[in-house]
């Protein structure tokens, strides 16, 4: 029997009843595409860091960072933005395709790209993930033309268009076709386009853009463009700070270009008076500024102002705790799956699933955890079918890539993320609607039904099994789903003293002991299959053999900065 299988029997409890949530992915859809609409200001933000190994392309380091940070900092001046990472060529296509039906006429629209990207006869193509550059035939179905970006702008009527190309970095010299003859140059071609549109280049035409000097740094451009577009002053004069900024940072390596103009001036900010932000003086022969380092950045993260790492994970400070930083968020399939691809590690044997008869080792995976057909499992969901050993190599697969010290979270850490109350979203029982993802009637599906587990009879929260990370309210420390979605090893062994003593009386009823304090780890918060009030305690643990892996467990992670960072 798996080991804490006695704790999954106390899921088949009596269960409760609740009005039922509005929290369904149709209605969200709904909610989305009524914001879009009624939105005057609108922004696609694309990403692409992993390219396919195929083909002549390198992965790039802060591509997602970059696409991270300009999202916050468009929606802090008032841009609904539609965010993309690691989008192949038909993906691209599929998000200009909601840009374009969300671009406000007489509004504003501003297009943000990151990653490859190459100048051929004059154009230049914004690289899909998918790009391989082994034919001139198979362009067009690797990239889309930068033109196309800002042609969709003007073509909708947007008075005020920005497109954004952080892209001319390090391109292949080794592809005969794109190196013969005069048509191919170094970093990107000016863009030529009749309205009121300005396109900003990282570099000057014909040069290359540089990528951060260390892992988990944003590039200079994006930096600087996340300072300057929140500070109040015109469009024109915030080209002009970023240019300044770029140029002392990089030493003079990299000079940022625009073109284009505007009839009236624009400002990025509410006002257009707000003082601009101090800067250094002048000095003849300025050193190189150097970028802020991660472990800087981290320190200086706020609830309000996340450090994002390389993956793309947001931390911020956990309350009581000098030093360490919490994963806002459970940690996805597409950060597992980059950590497998890059250290081969093995997690796909053993896992137990959900099936008919209780559960079972029928060959799920964090891959497929074998959810029911219609349950999504997308990247942007929890990782699943993950041992605490996982956890454990995961965490130190990230130090090693970052020099930061990531880390499971202590089951007290765990207890001050989740604060002071009965449940994660306070005292009262049932949840409210929006709460969480936890076990309504959308789970009583499959072998959840087959299995006769208990559900909250009026909850409909839309998600079979997990749900995309952050579908739901965070809570009032800033961190999502630490009462749902999925269970979360923590660092600790567990003893059944952590729990409280009804919940050990009903273990022991079940006949679950604890294994003498060093036999189980400690699992923290509620999940999908959690649907009566002892599950979903913020006081519970779960627990279960280090080397167990879960269809409904995860984890998150923690930073520890320390005072050494």
């Amino acid at each position: 029997m798996p080991a804490n299988d006695g704790i999954r029997q106390l899921a088949q409890a009596e269960p409760f009843s609740f009005t039922a949530m509005m929290f369904r992915p149709l209605f969200l859809s709904l909610l989305l595409a009524s914001a879009l609409g009624a939105a005057d200001r609108v922004a696609l933000v694309i990403g692409n860091n992993d390219y396919d190994d195929t083909g002549t392309l390198t992965d790039l380091r802060a591509c997602r960072l970059d696409a991270q940070l300009i999202r916050r900092t468009l929606e802090a001046v008032g841009f609904t933005v539609i965010l993309g990472e690691d989008q192949d060529r038909a993906g691209m296509d599929d998000l200009l395709t909601r840009f374009e039906s969300a671009i406000p006429k007489g509004g504003a629209a501003a297009v943000y790209f990151a990653g490859h990207a190459i100048e051929f006869d004059g154009k230049n193509y914004l690289l899909g993930t998918n790009a391989k550059l082994q034919a001139r035939s198979r362009l067009t179905e690797e990239a889309m033309n930068a033109e196309t970006f800002a042609s969709a702008m003007l073509l909708a009527g947007a008075k005020s268009s920005f497109l954004f190309l952080d892209c001319c970095r390090n391109a292949p010299t080794d592809t005969e076709w794109l190196t013969r003859g005069p048509s191919r140059k170094a970093g990107l071609a000016q863009i030529d386009v009749d309205g009121d549109i300005i396109i900003g280049y990282a570099a000057k035409p014909g040069a290359a853009a540089l990528e951060p000097a260390e892992p988990g740094s944003n590039s200079p451009y994006a930096t600087a463009l996340a300072k300057w577009i929140p500070s109040g002053i015109k469009h024109g004069d915030v080209f002009e700070k970023v240019r300044q900024e770029v140029n002392e940072s990089t030493g003079g390596l990299q000079r940022t270009w625009e073109n284009g103009s505007f009839v009236q001036p624009f400002y990025f900010a509410s006002t257009g008076n707000a003082p601009a932000p101090a800067m250094a003086p002048a000095v003849p022969n300025p050193i190189p500024v150097p970028l802020p380092s991660p472990a800087d950045r981290a320190r200086g993260a706020s609830k309000e102002n996340p450090f994002v790492n390389s993956l793309g994970l947001e931390f911020i400070p956990l309350p009581g705790k000098a030093g360490v930083l919490l994963c806002r968020t459970e940690t996805r399939v597409r950060d597992f799956e980059r950590f497998v691809q890059d250290t081969a590690h093995d997690a796909t044997e053993g896992a137990y699933t959900l099936e008919n008869g209780g559960w079972k080792q029928a060959g799920g995976s964090w891959k497929d955890p074998r959810f029911p057909e219609r349950a999504a499992h997308t990247p942007d969901h929890p990782v699943t079918c993950v041992s605490w050993d996982d956890a454990q190599a995961f965490c130190a697969w990230l130090y090693e890539k970052e020099g930061l010290r990531y880390r499971l979270p202590t089951d007290e850490e765990w207890s001050l993320a989740v604060g002071v109350g009965k449940y994660p979203w306070g005292n009262a029982f049932p949840p409210p609607s929006g709460a969480g993802n936890y076990a309504g009637v959308e789970a009583n599906t499959g072998a959840f039904k087959a299995n006769n587990y208990a559900f909250l009879a009026e909850s409909d929260d839309g998600a079979e099994r997990t749900a995309p990370v952050a579908s739901y309210a965070a809570n009032r420390f800033g961190f999502y789903d630490l009462g749902g979605n999925v269970a979360e090893w923590c660092q600790d062994w567990y003893r059944h003293s952590l729990n409280e003593a009804d919940v050990v009386e009903a273990l022991k009823q079940a006949g679950i002991e604890d294994g003498g304090g060093n036999q189980y780890r400690v699992l923290r918060g509620g999940s999908w299959l959690g649907g009566t009030g002892i599950l979903l305690r913020s006081s519970g643990r779960g627990f279960d053999a280090p080397s167990y892996r879960y269809g409904h467990v995860g984890f998150r992670v923690v930073l520890e900065l320390g005072s050494g960072g």
